[in-house]
Formats: C-alpha cells, sequence, structure tokens
C-alpha cells in the first residue's frame, strides 16, 4: 500500500475500490488534475490542512460518511 501522503491525490471513489486504483479512470484523473490546480491556486497542501496528518484525511475520505472534500 502507498503512503498515505501519496494518496492524497486520488479520487475516494478508487481509494474505497481497491481493484480500481490500480487500474484508475477518467475521472479519478479529472479529480487528481483538480487538486493539484486547488493546490497551485490556493498555495496550499491538498485539502487545505497542512497540520492535519495525511493518514488522518484519507481514512476520512475513505468511509465517505459524510462526504470529506477540500473546501473551496
Amino acid at each position: 500500500m502507498h503512503e498515505h501522503k501519496d494518496q492524497l491525490w486520488t479520487a475516494p471513489e478508487l481509494l474505497r475500490d481497491e481493484t480500481a486504483a490500480f487500474v484508475g479512470t477518467q475521472r479519478g484523473d479529472v479529480y487528481s488534475f483538480a487538486i493539484i490546480l486547488h493546490e497551485i491556486f490556493f498555495r496550499t497542501a491538498p485539502y487545505g490542512l497542512p497540520d492535519t496528518p495525511a493518514a488522518e484525511i484519507v481514512d476520512k475520505v475513505w468511509a465517505g460518511n459524510p462526504l470529506f472534500r477540500p473546501e473551496v
């Protein structure tokens, strides 16, 4: 399994479906690109939570209840 930090750019549906994570999807690529644009535009780390450990962010995204998304 990848480091949690590496998963911050992965679409939530790919985090939840382990088989799709290895193949990837076009929607997942768009999500990852949007996270990168968010970083560039806001000049902040993914999800804009620099003090939150990556593992905690990935766990919240993976759980999906409630949906955990970056604030825009």
